[in-house]
């Protein structure tokens, strides 16, 4: 018996499915070489990828370094921060009896005598604890030789200072002692020039001026109660001294290519009170670096950055 009408109507889609379902499904792969031209060449996994990812937070070296500390650079001998924790040691009444090296060599200074102990200072510069000098000196433990013979040194003090233009000298930063006299020290001297100075004598007596050497440095000098970053250093090769405020180099002078060396622990914020002489350093401190080497133009710039962006001190452009 045929098929009737309405048996028919159900028929052909199964017939069609049967003469064209392979054919339709050609079409349908083969219209999968039409991709967006921004995933071409894309894997499944990359797509998976895209779905709920996490940005790569990954720090890159080679466009984020990380951060310089002038203990990256060799030879620093002698490293103090009045803000680190570590390393200001004081009494109850923020009488300061020992400042800690943090350089690695555990070469401390150390102050026994109360009237003579800088006072810690808790908001002094850029929200940083500083040390208060007025007559007062910090002694280190050991012996730091800084030869004219050798590799030279390089030194860096972030300080202040209270004395006015015309009087007088402003104190010695940095100096090795025996009495009545130094063989080398760094100061602020007249009318607030830099000054680098030492005792070529063997023999410590009498002054003679023709065993003595001293550099004063024509450079802009700082603001009384004004931080600044003051640099000396010491090229051995040249047989010259140098120093800069905040960047801004002056010219070096000569040495005298004496062999001098120092021999003594290094005392810091010189006291000559008690001989009368107006020698202490009168003002503040923050930090103190001293390498054992004559640091490289690019280094200094290096340590002089770090020391500006920390303590909030511009350097001269």
């Amino acid at each position: 018996m045929l098929p009737t009408g309405s048996l028919l109507a159900l028929a052909a889609p199964v017939v069609a499915l049967l003469l064209f379902g392979s054919f339709s499904c050609n079409i349908v792969a083969d219209e999968s070489h039409l991709q967006d031209p921004d995933t071409e060449g894309a894997t499944q996994d990359d797509f998976d990828g895209d779905v709920d990812s996490v940005p790569d937070t990954s720090p890159d070296s080679a466009q984020d370094p990380p951060p310089f500390h002038p203990a990256d650079l060799e030879g620093l001998s002698l490293s103090f921060d009045a803000d680190h924790d570590e390393s200001v040691m004081r009494s109850s009444d923020g009488l300061v009896h020992s400042w800690r090296d943090l350089s690695g060599d555990d070469n401390h200074a150390y102050q026994a005598v109360d009237r003579h102990m800088p006072i810690y200072r808790a908001d002094g510069q850029a929200g940083r604890a500083v040390l208060d000098f007025d007559g007062s000196y910090l002694t280190t433990s050991d012996v730091l030789q800084l030869r004219a013979t050798g590799q030279g040194y390089t030194i860096f003090a972030v300080a202040s200072n209270t004395v006015e233009d015309g009087d007088g000298r402003g104190g010695i930063l940095l100096g090795n002692y025996r009495r009545p006299h130094s063989n080398f020290s760094i100061e602020l001297h007249n009318d607030r020039k830099l000054r680098h100075w030492w005792d070529r004598r063997q023999e410590f007596g009498d002054p003679a001026d023709e065993n003595r050497g001293d550099a004063i440095f024509d450079v802009p000098r700082p603001d009384p109660d004004t931080f600044a970053i003051l640099t000396f250093f010491l090229d051995a090769s040249q047989q010259t001294v140098g120093a800069a405020v905040n960047g801004e180099f002056a010219d070096s002078l000569p040495d005298d290519g004496f062999q001098y060396e120092v021999q003594r622990p290094l005392r810091i914020g010189a006291d000559y009170r008690e001989q009368n002489l107006p020698t202490a350093w009168q003002g503040s401190m923050a930090e103190l670096l001293v390498y054992n080497r004559l640091l490289d133009a690019s280094e200094m710039e290096e340590v002089h950055h770090h020391l500006s962006q920390k303590w909030e001190i511009p350097l001269t452009d």
